[in-house]
């Protein structure tokens, strides 16, 4: 297998490792693994391999080896395998390489592993040398992506590819191949035993992944050249494929009438020019059995506008695709695929969720039950590509308005929006796109021009502005507060955000600036902005009272090093986690955790309880589950429990903190019970409510807008935890309205509460923080009997504003209220409705008072922010406890630390003895206590002296080498923070 040619490869995709590792170059060592994390998107089997190698090696060619830079290995390598005998081709992708100790380790995709040994030895060998003649040309060691072509035999087809434009493993990055692949597995999960039309199919990697279970899959395509590959690639008993032509109003596609029972069509939608948009769809139609199920997907124009492509001629966004598809079928569920998250492993990223939102990637639909020849067809305006990149206003992230509402103080002056197209302004913001009034009420900013209206905006006025994210952030810090005469905080996004965001208020700087703090959240919290993310600007608003000025970042493109500590919302940040570790500044995290074990079966639950027919079905089903007698498709709370990787990932997080900030105890022994204890200090931090915002509200602008007045109100985002079916269940036959004020995060359960609502029940959508002020004042009751809240500000607000409150008994929400609320079990609607016409009836005035106060003395951000800040205080001191893992078979390792502690007297000093040193605490306890007593002391007068056999996993610790078994492993866990024990040499 002589080498041909080497081709260095595109860069590539973003989070891609760039580092070489010493020495490749190494006798290979293979490695069957019984399982593999790539496995799930290798589409052969091992079956598939068994006969492609059924004689042996020798009739097969290595014709091409593909490196790319992976995360977690130096490389995965794809090798294209060409059968002489069988005229066709494999393509064995996900083949990790790393190296360790000057030996390469390959590890196969379990499929693989049915070659046998010896043919994947010597595919090893020949990837090894590839790999060795890489690594001694410096053109191509640094690559990104490296393709090295073989010499093969003339008989040997030319690797021709899939065809323009077309995703084709082994010539796509893993990140994109990936992306394309879990979506064909969320089709395959809906289509099983199913007549299925994979309707432009491509390269047919995705038909064979559909044909793992569907009972017959017709691969389709207009173009030759992917079908050609695929039929050579990816043949497969139960697939037929087939050259159709595009779809218009004069042709279509070559099938009978109801020939399929579903109809997978990924990445295709937004190809069809939206005139020949009616034709596709009803085309579709005919194809597919009138119970057929339809998967497409289409992705997010807020996203890929900024990527020109000629052939997207109708991208959507998430409003665009929903009501196109709700205009052709009866029943719609838009998933979104998430972005990149950064993850340490490919594989593990572009997740399917259940509920799509503007920031998603890719939009994926499940529909069925046609009814477009009812409904006129809703289709998008065709694409129009921005003349200019960095794109303009157009580009700003959809989740803005949602910060801007956390900026904005009442203020009664009109607020301006310079270079936001006036369609991107909602109603009801107090914005408009005109020219800046003065005094000006504030102003929302989108690239170059913004100084102008700055001029003219009032003392104490918010602004948010943003400009392209490749400009230097601190200089545009320091000019936006030059202009405004404020302290100014940056704000920095999702990765693939083309933008940066200043914010603060017009001459207001904070006094005395003694502590610059960054804020880190997950990638999806300015989508999502929920409690946590109130929390999050509420306490970095109320720190400046503190004198500290936080910044905010998704992504970490803002520098950590360039603060003196890191506080991190929410443990789903585990990308972070390395950077984390690496800057070696102090890091606080709001834990911001539940177990949502019990939610998530009770959302599963309640999906199939509410599914029912009838309300007499309904009500038998409720019964049964308070009773313990419902039983769902087998379902158990242990199948709900979290998963081990999602609790690996959050533990990765939790090690890098020096303090922990829960919102509440309850909260806290839930950290205790997931991961143990001793991973750091903690302080409670509750959640608060801005008081000033509520108690300035009246119930005029909520009752003349809505005409409803003395009602029971429900403020949560739309979702089975906020438990909104159960309650509209309890209220079905009152005369009570209620009313439903949030997002819909979740569109299939929106949905069955609309089904179940009577005509007492408003459901009004997200209300903007002013007007859902005013609705707490106008309502008499808030209800949130959620499965889970801690405590929920919904609830702090509605105490504040003088509702009688209902909530569940399974959160902190109790902790919090202590008696100031009517209290329900979430999963027994007698229970809620009792709670709620128990408030109802609650109208003393001097209760009311004694609850307002309640909520008003202990939960205010500027109480949360002195916690908070004193909190940060306590993580800068310098360490207080030294920690020691010494041999204690050997008196040079053990004796120093206990000396230096002695003479010192400084801190505390905890001593490791347990099974990983070879000791028990009894024999090193007797050890220390004989040298004590040499040195004319005694263990009652160490009392800060301890023999622990727990290793501490919080990094607030100073970590002595005594040379013992350990060292390394500390040496690697605490870095900066490990010294030399006196008395100890300096390690070599």
């Amino acid at each position: 297998m002589g080498m041909a040619a080497l081709s260095r490869g595109s860069s590539p995709p973003h989070g891609a490792n760039p580092n070489t590792p010493e020495s490749l170059a190494s006798s290979p060592r293979s490695t069957a693994m019984p399982f593999n994390p790539w496995d799930p998107y290798v589409p052969y089997s091992s079956e598939d391999v068994a006969a492609f190698l059924a004689d042996g090696l020798d009739p097969v060619v290595l014709q091409r080896v593909r490196l790319e830079r992976d995360r977690q290995a130096a490389y995965t390598a794809d090798l294209f395998l060409y059968h002489r005998g069988q005229r066709r081709r494999m393509v064995w992708q996900f083949v990790a390489v790393s190296a360790a100790s000057g030996q390469v380790r390959i590890e196969f995709p379990t499929p693989f592993v049915a070659a046998g040994t010896g043919a994947l030895n010597r595919l090893g060998e020949a990837l090894v040398a590839v790999i060795a003649q890489v690594e001694r040309n410096p053109s191509l060691a640094g690559q990104g992506i490296v393709a090295a072509d073989l010499a093969v035999p003339s008989d040997v087809p030319v690797l021709a590819g899939a065809g323009e434009n077309r995703v084709a493993p082994g010539f796509a990055w893993n990140e994109l191949y990936i992306h394309s692949a879990k979506r064909y597995r969320f089709a395959a999960e809906r289509v099983a035993g199913m007549r299925v039309l994979d309707l432009g199919c491509g390269s047919g990697y995705g038909s064979r992944i559909l044909a793992q279970a569907a009972a017959h899959v017709a691969a389709a395509d207009a173009d030759p050249e992917p079908l050609t590959w695929g039929r050579e690639t990816y043949p497969h008993a139960r697939i037929a494929r087939i050259r159709i032509p595009y779809i218009t109003r004069e042709q279509g596609l070559p099938f009978p009438n109801q020939a399929f029972d579903a109809v997978v069509c990924f990445e295709v939608v937004e190809h069809v020019p939206v005139e020949q948009m009616e034709a596709w769809f009803a085309e579709i139609a005919r194809v597919l059995h009138p119970d057929g199920h339809v998967v497409l997907s289409t992705p997010n124009k807020h996203i890929y506008i900024h990527h020109p492509d000629p052939h997207h001629v109708a991208l959507m966004t998430l409003e665009d695709f929903r009501s196109l598809l709700e205009s052709r079928f009866e029943h719609v569920q838009v998933h979104g695929q998430v972005r990149s998250r950064s993850l340490a492993a490919t594989w593990g990223e572009f997740e399917i969720v259940p509920t799509a939102t503007g920031g998603d990637k890719i939009f994926v639909a499940a529909c069925r039950g046609w009814r477009g020849h009812t409904r006129p067809i809703a289709v998008p305006p065709p694409t129009v590509w921005p003349t200019e990149q960095p794109a303009h206003g157009s580009s700003i992230p959809g989740w803005w308005p949602r910060v801007w509402q956390r900026l904005r103080r009442g203020e009664s002056a009109p607020a301006v929006a310079v270079g936001l197209p006036e369609p991107l302004v909602p109603e009801g913001f107090g914005l408009h796109t005109g020219p800046a009034a003065e005094p000006c009420g504030g102003l929302v900013a989108c690239g170059d021009g913004w100084e102008a209206a700055a001029e003219r905006l009032g003392d104490g006025a918010p602004f948010l502005l943003f400009a392209p994210a490749d400009a230097p952030a601190e200089r545009f810090r320091e000019h936006v507060e030059a202009r405004m005469n404020a302290s100014a905080h940056l704000l920095d996004p999702a990765p693939d955000c083309p933008w940066i965001a200043a914010f603060g208020w017009r001459s207001q700087s904070i006094p005395h600036p003694r502590r610059r703090v960054l804020m880190a959240t997950h990638l999806r919290a300015l989508d999502l902005f929920g409690g946590g993310e109130t929390q999050l600007f509420e306490t970095l608003i109320a720190l400046r009272d503190e004198g500290v000025q936080a910044d905010v970042s998704l992504s970490l493109r803002l520098d950590p090093s360039a603060y003196e500590l890191i506080h991190v919302f929410s443990l789903f940040n585990a990308e972070k986690a390395p950077r984390l570790e690496a800057t070696n500044r102090p890091v606080a995290v709001s834990t911001i955790l539940w177990d949502y074990q019990e939610m998530r079966h009770a959302a599963a639950v309640a999906r199939a309880v509410f599914s029912q027919e009838s309300q007499a079905e309904v009500l038998a089903a409720l019964d049964a589950w308070r009773e313990g007698r419902l039983a769902v498709n087998g379902l158990s709370p242990a199948a709900c429990a979290e998963p081990a990787e999602l609790r690996g990932a959050q533990r990765s997080v939790l090690e890098q903190a020096h303090i922990l900030l829960p919102n509440g105890e309850r909260e806290a022994e839930m950290v205790r019970r997931a991961f143990g204890a001793g991973h750091a200090p903690v302080r409670v931090v509750p959640n608060a409510v801005d008081a000033e915002r509520i108690l300035a509200a009246e119930p005029r602008a909520f009752v003349e807008r809505f005409g409803l007045s003395d009602f029971v109100l429900c403020a949560a985002r739309l979702e089975p935890n906020k438990n909104q079916l159960m309650l509209l269940w309890a209220l079905r036959d009152l005369a009570l309205p209620l009313v439903l004020a949030g997002k819909e995060t979740d569109p299939e359960y929106a949905a069955l509460c609309r089904r179940w609502a009577g005509p007492r029940v408003h459901l009004l959508g997200e209300l903007p923080p002013d007007l859902l002020a005013s609705a707490y004042r106008a309502a008499r009751v808030h209800a949130l009997p959620s499965w889970s809240e801690t405590p929920g500000l919904a609830n702090l607000e509605a105490a504040a504003a003088g509702c009688a409150l209902v909530v569940g008994n399974r959160g902190t929400e109790q902790e919090y209220l202590d008696g100031h609320a009517h209290v329900c079990d979430p999963g027994d609607w007698r229970s809620i409705r009792a709670a709620v016409l128990a408030a109802w009836d609650d109208q003393d005035s001097a209760r009311r008072e004694a609850r307002r106060a309640h909520v008003l003395d202990r939960f205010t951000w500027r109480a949360a922010a002195r916690e908070t800040a004193a909190a940060y205080a306590e993580i800068l001191q310098p360490p207080s406890v030294r920690f020691a893992a010494p041999d204690w078979e050997r008196a040079d390792s053990w004796q120093p630390p206990i000396l230096d502690h002695l003479r010192s007297g400084r801190g505390s000093l905890h001593l490791y003895a347990g099974p990983i040193t070879r000791s028990t605490p009894e024999r090193a306890y007797a050890l220390a206590a004989g040298l004590l007593e040499r040195e004319g002391a005694s263990p009652e007068d160490c009392p800060d002296m301890e023999i622990v056999d727990v290793v501490p996993q919080h990094p607030r610790i100073v970590v002595l080498l005594t040379g013992g078994p350990l060292d390394d492993a500390l040496r690697a866990r605490h870095g900066m923070r490990c010294v030399q024990a006196a008395g100890r040499p300096a390690a070599a």
